[in-house]
């Protein structure tokens, strides 16, 4: 018997010291596959630390752009980081940023976060989509759209822009002498002229349904551009963290907007009419390629118009607010 409790014994220890090798020899490949770069040309940069990369440098009161700046005299005006398990290569410089976009335009697509594929309708959207047939597509349809809307005819976009002024006015007289921030006067005034190129229609400033609108594409841009932590480490996208919930949520409730618009324009849409906004020159865009065979409707669904909409609602929204 005690023969067998010293195997058992032996055993045992063996056991626990295979395993305990074993999580070491992972734990030390982990760590050396996380620090090597992607090629052999990949630009210098910072080191970081094994697993979170360069996070950490990132997360003090330091600006983002004082850091650029301070790795660019360090390691020039092409260096990489990396952000979790994410490589990125900056540029430094606007010679530097002129001559990868303009002069050597040798590159296409954007790279792909957790965040960023909750919003991107799998791939569909303008903003973040890659670069293919049906993304170009989108491309020339949007910008034909918006200048045919606004920015191409200086008429069309006066008209635009002053149709808000009588709700503006009838809101400023609303204050008296009253002391107030007209940020958000300007604010509501932005997003009703974009409420009008994308659905054909204004608000009232104190609707609920514009109110709401702002409130989703606002909150919701704020989380993602705070970015989530399954963008830098992608294996945590499997745990469901209450920011990641967030997102998924105001997203929700965005797409289910921009989708009621869909439906109504879609149930009052007459294709002999010329089209009035945004989504009926989509609707529009979309009977063309039907016309021209089921192949090319690949390129031009009915998610791909909800995701411009969304683009360039969210889009321009975010640039003036």
């Amino acid at each position: 018997m005690s023969d067998i409790g010293e195997i058992h014994t032996l055993w045992h220890g063996s056991a626990t010291s295979i395993i305990l090798v074993a999580i070491v020899t992972a734990l030390i490949a982990i760590l050396m596959w996380s620090q090597q770069k992607p090629g052999k040309n990949f630009p210098p940069g910072p080191r970081g630390w094994p697993i979170l990369g360069n996070i950490l440098e990132f997360s003090g009161k330091k600006p983002p752009y004082v850091i650029f700046m301070e790795y660019g005299q360090k390691y020039g005006n092409i260096f990489s980081i990396r952000m979790g398990q994410k490589w990125a290569v900056v540029l430094n410089g606007a010679e530097t940023i002129k001559e990868a976009l303009v002069k050597k335009v040798e590159f296409a697509n954007r790279a792909t976060s957790y965040s960023i594929s909750l919003f991107a309708g799998n791939g569909k959207d303008l903003l973040f989509g890659q670069y293919t047939p049906s993304w170009k597509l989108q491309r020339k349809i949007a910008n034909t759209a918006f200048r045919s809307l606004a920015t191409g005819n200086d008429e069309r976009f006066e008209k635009l822009v002053t149709s808000v002024i009588p709700g503006l006015s009838e809101l400023l007289n609303s204050k008296g002498s009253e002391a107030f921030d007209p940020s958000k006067m300007l604010s509501f005034s932005i997003y009703n002229i974009l409420a009008t190129i994308c659905f054909g229609k204004q608000y009232s400033f104190d609707s609920p349904d514009l109110l709401t609108l702002i409130r989703v594409v606002r909150e919701g841009m704020e989380l993602v551009g705070n970015g989530l932590i399954a963008d830098f480490i992608p294996i945590l996208k499997y745990v469901p963290t209450p920011a990641a919930r967030k997102v998924k949520q105001f997203f929700g409730e965005f797409s289910d907007l921009v989708q009621q618009e869909l439906d109504e324009h879609r149930a009052k849409y007459n294709e002999a009419s010329e089209p009035r906004d945004l989504i009926e020159m989509l609707f529009q865009a979309q009977q063309e390629m039907r016309d021209k065979g089921e192949d090319e409707m690949e390129l031009i669904t009915e998610m791909h118009i909800r995701q411009i909409v969304l683009d360039i609602f969210s889009g321009k929204s975010k640039t003036y607010s």
